[in-house]
């Protein structure tokens, strides 16, 4: 118990499967790979591997064709093998999305970990990546995620990121 509230204790069975372990945790059931931000990862169970992204040398061509942001490559590690991986984020809401022949820019901060279904480019707005694809992702939050259809305004420190659509157009008000 943690200030008369009633905490449950995990272990690698009773852990979900892909989902939240709670709103600031996500349990990923991995037998594959993954690609995970570098620190987000809290806790695993099982035979997993964590490699960085450059040091798959002998699967250049694997890593080369889901993943083109050389910007951001020391900051992700592949994750291999069969188990669970908790991955969370300064104590931000962590959520799952699935993109569906898709594409999605985000704050490449607040992006935790995706399928490597998906393909990780470059955004040519400075600090955003984009997911190309069919597949899984984790992304963290400040707060509750809320979803807008365009034309819209937002700050741009709040903006998580936006889906199908080439960049947004900054406008200023003074």
């Amino acid at each position: 118990m943690i200030d008369g509230i009633e905490t449950p204790t995990w272990d690698a069975t009773s852990l979900p499967d892909d989902d939240n372990v709670n709103a600031y945790a996500f349990s990923i059931a991995l037998a594959g790979e993954w690609f995970v931000s570098k620190g987000a990862m809290i806790a695993y169970y099982g035979n997993v591997e964590f490699s960085g992204v450059s040091q798959y040398a002998s699967r250049a061509s694997w890593v080369a064709a889901r993943f083109s942001s050389p910007l951001y490559a020391s900051e992700w590690v592949v994750a291999a093998g069969h188990g669970k991986v908790i991955v969370a984020d300064r104590g931000y809401d962590v959520n799952s999305y699935d993109l569906d022949e898709g594409n999605l820019t985000i704050k490449q901060t607040n992006l935790l970990g995706f399928q490597t279904s998906l393909e990780l480019k470059q955004s040519i707005v400075p600090g955003f990546v984009t997911l190309i694809g069919t597949g899984k992702f984790l992304a963290s939050s400040n707060g509750p995620v809320i979803f807008v259809e365009p034309p819209f305004r937002a700050d741009p420190d709040a903006l998580l990121g936006w889906a199908d659509c080439p960049s947004p157009s900054p406008h200023y008000d003074h």
